[in-house]
């Protein structure tokens, strides 16, 4: 009798629980953001210093057997710094630490990295270029910063990946001695959204603010990355006589990676010297790309 009861028990429970897993239903978008606002993390991350020093680093081309066709950086030395704000255990204040949540998009669901109190900092030098035996100069880029991020990433359709890069950064100084003497470089390198002043104003008191975008989810115009076989044998042209003609596609049959990159916001260069010579200061505000495309590789049409 009293294993019939302890039968009869566990049989009730196991209706129960499985009878609770069947009626799980699907949640709307509203619905949806409203459960993940909960689920979030927050990670708040102070004073963290890196540093990496490579002898060299070297890309080869993988067609070539000899390996003497090549480009390697030597003597390649990083320092970086990361820091962002505290988190807001209260929920009193605004928290600008970095938030990884899930919410939606535009309709999409996506994962949602945001930090608008980012602080990365990072000096990189390379102390000798070689390009196949040959000596074609030395770079460094000086205190480059980037002040704040986020990262909208989603699925679409067919198996590709739909996203969004926001950010704020600032190079204080890129520079490539292209020879013992002379050298090309950029001072005051920021990405944003806009700057405040004309750019006939002085650049120290250029003012940016917001963040310039690589996508644009909310405007329906998301950066994509989708992985697809080219089943494109060759390709057919057209010359300046009108004459067809075609060139055999060097990625037949093989893999490739395809890039949509949508942009919006503004550069702008404090000052560029080139051999010594000063040019002045470089501009371009209200960037509006709604279409770049890249392709990884390419399609080998600039081949001779």
């Amino acid at each position: 009798m009293k294993k019939n009861a302890a039968s009869i028990l566990v049989m009730t429970n196991l209706f129960f629980l499985t009878a609770q897993g069947f009626c799980l239903a699907p949640l709307g978008p509203g619905q949806m953001k409203a459960a993940t606002a909960q689920a979030g993390i927050h990670i708040a991350i102070t004073d963290v210093n890196t540093e990496f020093y490579f002898t060299h680093v070297t890309f080869l081309n993988p067609d070539d057997t000899s390996q003497s066709q090549y480009i390697a950086f030597n003597g390649l030395h990083v320092l970086n710094h990361l820091q962002t704000d505290m988190t807001d255990a209260d929920g009193n204040v605004t928290d600008n630490s970095i938030t990884v949540d899930v919410g939606v998009k535009n309709n999409e669901l996506m994962a949602i990295i945001d930090s608008p109190g980012f602080n990365f900092t990072t000096d990189m030098t390379v102390s000798y270029i070689d390009y196949c035996g040959t000596y074609i100069g030395s770079l460094s880029v000086e205190d480059t910063a980037l002040s704040m991020f986020h990262l909208y990433l989603g699925p679409h359709a067919g198996g590709g990946v739909d996203f969004e890069l926001g950010l704020r950064a600032r190079a204080a100084q890129f520079s490539y001695a292209y020879n013992t003497t002379d050298s090309l470089d950029y001072s005051g390198i920021t990405l944003a959204d806009v700057f405040y002043e004309t750019p006939e104003n002085d650049p120290a008191t250029w003012s940016p603010t917001g963040v310039f975008k690589i996508g644009n989810v909310d405007g329906g115009n998301p950066a994509t990355m989708d992985f697809a076989p080219d089943t494109t044998a060759a390709w057919a042209f057209t010359d300046s006589d009108r004459a067809a003609y075609t060139v055999d596609n060097t990625r037949y049959n093989t893999g490739y990676i395809a890039l949509s990159l949508p942009m919006n916001g503004s550069l702008r260069i404090d000052n560029i010297t080139f051999g010594g010579d000063d040019t002045g200061a470089f501009v371009m505000d209200g960037i509006n790309a709604r279409t770049f495309t890249v392709e990884i590789p390419g399609r080998g049409l600039g081949k001779p």
